[in-house]
């Protein structure tokens, strides 16, 4: 159908391989890419870059844990929804916090905001001032909820 399209007749033994020039043509192929050249296209894996990023993604679900653990320590019904919603609102306010310079301030509001791959894989490293304060907040979280949790009457 293609051929009939481009004008060429098919069946005309001018554009028709015989046996050995297929042969021929799967034969150099199979010996133009070797091993050596396959491993020359092959990158080093970021192994640094890739644990940083895993760890700055545990330390960010870490600490919204703790802030809902310590927010849900105050609340009498299930906090499912203050806990999404906490999450939502956190990373829409790292979004915001990457489309505009005058709120460069919520990025020491939101955790997301050391997880950014791209900041990760390009320098190496984790914003230390960002995830320490992040570690402090789930601190403060954690010591709320059970200080909360220790006088709370859980049979009310």
């Amino acid at each position: 159908k293609k051929c009939n399209e481009l004008g060429i007749d098919a069946t005309d033994e001018e554009y028709m391989l015989n046996e050995e020039e297929i042969t021929e043509l799967d034969s150099t192929i199979d010996t133009e890419i070797d091993d050596e050249e396959i491993e020359d296209l092959a990158e080093d894996v970021a192994v640094k870059e890739f644990f940083l990023l895993h760890l700055a993604y545990l330390i960010l679900q870490f600490e919204i844990a703790c802030i809902c653990f310590g927010i849900s320590a105050f609340l009498r019904q299930n906090g499912i929804g203050i806990g999404l919603g906490l999450a939502a609102i956190l990373y829409f306010a790292n979004i915001i916090c990457n489309l505009s310079e005058q709120a460069e301030f919520l990025k020491y509001i939101t955790p997301f905001a050391y997880g950014e791959a791209t900041d990760i894989i390009s320098n190496a490293s984790l914003e230390l001032p960002l995830v320490g304060l992040g570690v402090v907040v789930s601190i403060v979280f954690v010591i709320l909820g059970f200080g909360k949790y220790t006088k709370k009457d859980l049979a009310a």
